[in-house]
């Protein structure tokens, strides 16, 4: 049984940097919940991502979020990019985002944010089925009606 000080028998895995989206939002539709905790949908209206590999336009979609507290959110965002050579690659990104002492109409200072998600894609265009083989890595900030994520491919 191994011990907690072993060392890792397995390599770490890399990050390749892959493209950066700029997402157009729209304004949050509260639904509600129950306890502390409630549920929000915010469209996704629009944007552009572009990367050494891949670029385009994002069309229109929605992030289900649930709001645990006053700092941390749940992000379930589904939508699609369209590649400049007309691809169409769908997008389920999850994840946490924590605001600390600010709100959506106030950045936070840097060492409060986090913005951390998971995302999987899929397309049926074998010019970008690198994007069907990796999970990718995300790191976000949020503005008003603007989410700039960067993702890295987990190699």
């Amino acid at each position: 049984m191994p011990t907690s000080s072993a060392a890792p028998s397995l390599p770490a895995p890399r990050l390749e940097f892959a493209f950066s989206l700029s997402v157009e939002v729209g304004a949050a539709v509260e639904l509600g919940g129950p306890g502390e905790s409630r549920r929000r949908w915010i469209p996704v209206t629009g944007g552009s991502f572009a990367g050494p590999r891949i670029c385009g336009r994002i069309l229109p979609g929605a992030d289900w979020q649930t709001v645990r507290s006053q700092d941390v959110i749940e992000i379930d965002a589904r939508y699609a990019l369209q590649t400049d050579d007309g691809a169409v690659v769908s997008i389920v990104n999850t994840g946490l985002r924590r605001l600390g002492n600010a709100d959506d109409q106030t950045p936070p200072a840097s060492a409060e944010v986090y913005f951390r998600t998971i995302a999987c894609f899929e397309t049926a265009a074998s010019k970008h089925g690198w994007l069907n083989r990796s999970l990718f890595l995300g790191t976000g900030s949020r503005r008003h009606d603007t989410v700039s994520i960067e993702f890295w491919q987990v190699l």
